[in-house]
């Protein structure tokens, strides 16, 4: 349903509403593009609405600016709620971009193939959720190491991406479409519409300088001037309608002083990744990580750091469970530290990591448990426990040698054999 505001406002919205109070819309870099409309709607059609019947309906806000119309702002609706007083009705809309979508759902997987570059990544992502990308950055940098989205949103991992250029995604909010930029939008060159009405703003830890403006004009992120010799980019807008007055609020700075620091995923810290060993070259091995699931994406060869360090050091094999260590909040810091029973990956989980065992092939094994050290080799065994003591066996026979003295001291000694036991001096 289209809605006249004023003269030169008109809105598209499901929602029959009669009248627009007053609404506010922002649009700035990392973040979804946002509006908040209040209105009034018909006393009738407020109690004919159910809850939820017009979430994620689309909405629309469009200006006649200059003889031309142009889209102010273009997406869902997230949330409404309807207050009433006496027989009237009064609606208050949250709606947001269509870049909500690619952040609702929080994912696993890695991205272990280090001829990607950070514009592939973001590529594959948008594709795989049906999403526009529009790259202007990260396509010729490759990204060296793996990097891996943990618990985290497509929205979420893509600006975490950005970030390792020093860049932001900036919704798009023109299109009603999931869509974003890699990097700045690429805007029109403007005339300059500020000369001596302004505010200047300086961020203490970044030194970034910047201009904050307020028009009556419509532009865009994006969109560049030059005030006192220096080319400013847009990057964040405000829109503000009140008592039938428009008036924006644009922000703006060097485009070089626009940087994004890294982002890291905190969660990661510490984090154990379970995975099966699928090559192991020298001290490295590539692992397919079970949160990748059937995509084979095992391509990177992580370093085999073991947390017994040289005194039991021996390199995994080909098809052993393997835990992918991240010691800090950066995943391309991660090692291989712990090589888990093999016995199968349904059975490791019930078990506890710091039962360790060290096994070669030939089936010579260590066990190195909190109350129990064992050293066997196949039918042999050195044990000792904690509550049980010491035992020895073996296959075969054993044998005592010493030059001096050989001496046996407890409560009760027990010496059996089937056929004969001997005692020899001299």
């Amino acid at each position: 349903m289209e809605l006249r505001i004023n003269q030169y406002l008109v809105t598209n919205i499901e929602i029959p509403l009669s009248k627009v109070i007053g609404l506010t819309a922002k649009w700035e870099v990392n973040e979804h593009g946002c509006l908040r409309l209040k209105g009034e709607i018909p006393y009738e059609a407020a109690l004919k609405s159910p809850n939820q019947l017009f979430l994620k309906s689309p909405i629309e806000l469009k200006i006649n600016w200059q003889g031309e119309e142009k889209v102010l702002f273009n997406g869902l609706v997230k949330n409404y709620e309807i207050t009433f007083e006496g027989r009237s009705a009064q609606i208050c809309v949250e709606g947001i971009t269509a870049t909500w979508k690619l952040d609702i759902e929080r994912k696993k997987r890695s991205f272990q193939d280090t001829e990607m570059t950070y514009a592939d990544i973001s590529k594959e992502i948008a594709v795989k959720q049906g999403a526009n990308i529009i790259i202007t950055c990260g396509n010729s940098m490759k990204i060296l190491k793996p990097l891996i989205q943990y618990m985290e949103t497509d929205w979420e991992f893509v600006k975490r991406i950005a970030s390792h250029l020093g860049k932001s995604v900036i919704s798009d909010l023109l299109t009603g479409k999931p869509a974003f930029w890699l990097g700045m939008r690429q805007g029109i060159e403007i005339p300059i519409f500020f000369k001596n009405s302004y505010e200047m703003m300086i961020e203490l830890e970044s030194s970034q300088q910047s201009y904050i403006v307020k028009s009556k004009e419509v532009y865009q992120i994006g969109d560049k001037t030059v005030f006192q010799g220096k080319t400013l980019v847009i990057y964040k807008r405000i829109i503000e309608f009140d008592r039938g007055e428009m008036l924006f609020t644009y922000t703006l700075s060097e485009e070089s002083a626009i940087r994004q620091n890294v982002i890291y995923n905190e969660d990661l810290t510490g984090r154990e990744l379970y995975g099966i060993v699928e090559q192991v070259v020298g001290e490295n091995v590539a692992v397919q990580l079970e949160i990748d699931g059937d995509e084979k994406n095992g391509a990177y060869l992580y370093p085999w750091r073991p947390e017994t360090g040289n005194m039991m050091y021996a390199m995994p094999e080909k098809g052993s469970p393997v835990l992918l260590t991240m010691p800090s909040y950066d995943e391309r810091e991660a090692v291989v530290k712990v090589c888990l029973h093999r016995d199968g990956a349904e059975n490791n989980y019930g078990k506890h990591y710091q039962n360790r065992i060290m096994q070669t092939s030939d089936s010579a094994k260590i066990k190195l448990y909190p109350c129990i050290l064992e050293m066997s080799k196949k039918e042999n065994k050195l044990v000792l426990e904690d509550e049980a003591g010491i035992y020895i066996g073996s296959g075969k026979k054993i044998e005592i040698e010493a030059k001096e003295k050989v001496r046996l001291k407890a409560e009760r000694i027990d010496l059996k054999a089937s056929d004969e036991i001997k005692g020899i001096i001299g």
